[in-house]
């Protein structure tokens, strides 16, 4: 998505106010937005495009279905575990970022649990954080990977320091810096303060609309910094477009 920040636009942001509308309209009782920690403050297209979507199930707290966000950190196709796999497989190297790369690690079947349980309990247009535990330093994750596979660093497989990519941070977090979170009654779901009336007041239409108007020019640097300049911290103004209700 850093690369194709367009892509961003129309899965992470139109897809998401499209399903909203569709939830809302088959009747659904509720609908959960599953969001990353790169939403956090974000920094590039994948967190801001997600940020959005969070923002607008903030928002819609008068729709007959409860919206709701849950952020977490999840393994995926680029999970570091299948990658170490199967580059142990082959003899290595064993590619890492930065050596002061730290990450979350959670499963994807705990994470279902715990979304579905903060589904169950969920109030409208509320944003829950997964606890997902502590971080681990990625070096010394393939370090301790490789000695399982009786293999030691550097003398039977080497790392190899990529650098870091557009839009990647050393260390993730989970709460942003003009946010703050509770407890719920669950142990390992907190709740995100609200971001405030004003968002209420969104024509969510209106800008899924310009973004794509934005987007369809082709110019991704264009794009990205749209995206970027709509969840800086000038909100709600960047986004208070106009005063109609977000969903009718």
């Amino acid at each position: 998505m850093e690369s194709q920040p367009r892509g961003a636009v129309e899965v992470n942001v139109r897809g998401t106010w499209l399903c909203a509308r569709a939830a809302e309209a088959a009747g659904a009782r509720r609908f959960v937005l599953i969001s990353t920690d790169k939403a956090v403050d974000p920094e590039g297209a994948m967190g801001a495009s997600k940020r959005i979507g969070e923002l607008m199930m903030a928002s819609l707290t008068s729709s007959v279905t409860v919206l709701l966000a849950a952020r977490a950190v999840l393994g995926s196709r680029g999970s570091v575990l299948p990658k170490f796999e199967r580059q142990l497989a082959a003899g290595g190297p064993l590619t890492v970022t930065h050596p002061d790369m730290w990450r979350f690690f959670m499963s994807t079947t705990e994470a279902a649990r715990l979304v579905l349980q903060s589904a169950a309990f969920a109030e409208p247009g509320r944003v829950y954080v997964l606890d997902m535990g502590g971080e681990m330093r990625i070096a010394g994750f393939a370090q301790r990977l490789a000695l399982l596979h009786g293999l030691r660093v550097p003398r039977d497989i080497q790392i190899i320091y990529t650098g870091l990519r557009p839009g990647e941070r050393l260390r993730e977090r989970l709460v942003g810096a003009h946010e703050s979170a509770v407890a719920t009654a669950h142990p390992k779901i907190m709740e995100l303060s609200a971001p405030g009336d004003g968002v209420r007041n969104v024509s969510w239409e209106r800008v899924v609309d310009e973004l794509s108007a934005v987007s369809s020019t082709g110019d991704d640097a264009v794009v990205r910094a749209r995206l970027l300049e709509l969840t800086s911290e000038a909100l709600p103004g960047a986004l208070a477009v106009c005063d109609e209700p977000a969903i009718r």
